[in-house]
């Protein structure tokens, strides 16, 4: 840096807004604090938000605008961050961690974990929905055994594993045991 440079005075939103990086459609990380006026600006650019749940309560931050932000019709998908603020890096996990903690549908996690993800990738015409033309970039869940809640429910309990992962047609993870 320049000895002479200063921060320029604006929010991060504010800033991208002004130096054209918000028209670019980027990928805002995390998103805590900001303001409807912020909001507003990050639906109208087109941007889309990664949301990491279990990172924003291991770091203390208060309530995220999730609510305001799926309000207003931005694409959030979900993130993990890193192992530095969670013990896996598992989109099913922030899934259950959401679907405990917070008012959010399953349709809304489920479309958070696939094809808000891809889209916030650029990626939602190749994967995020099981469709004919789509890369079969898939999950198996099993389910806790002798559950009589609905699957949403089985879906997000703690007991519920990943027993196979497929990229592109591909099994890449499968459990040992069911």
């Amino acid at each position: 840096m320049p000895p002479d440079w200063q921060p320029p005075g604006l929010t991060p939103i504010h800033y991208l807004k002004e130096t054209g990086i918000l028209e670019n459609h980027p990928l805002l990380i995390h998103c805590n604090y900001i303001t409807d006026a912020e909001i507003s600006l990050i639906r109208s650019s087109g941007a889309s938000v990664a949301f990491c749940p279990r990172s924003h309560r291991f770091f203390g931050h208060t309530n995220h605008p999730l609510p305001r932000l799926l309000g207003c019709g931005v694409n959030v998908g979900l993130g993990t961050d890193s192992l530095a603020s969670n013990d896996t890096l598992s989109i099913l996990d922030e899934m259950k961690f959401l679907f405990l903690h917070d008012a959010i549908s399953p349709k809304t996690l489920i479309s958070m974990a696939t094809i808000n993800g891809a889209k916030a990738l650029g990626w939602e015409l190749r994967v995020g929905r099981i469709r004919e033309g789509f890369e079969a970039d898939l999950c198996g869940i099993r389910l806790p055994d002798g559950d009589t809640r609905g699957v949403y429910g089985q879906l997000f309990d703690a007991g519920s594993k990943n027993i196979f992962t497929m990229i592109s047609g591909v099994v890449c993870y499968q459990a040992s045991s069911p």
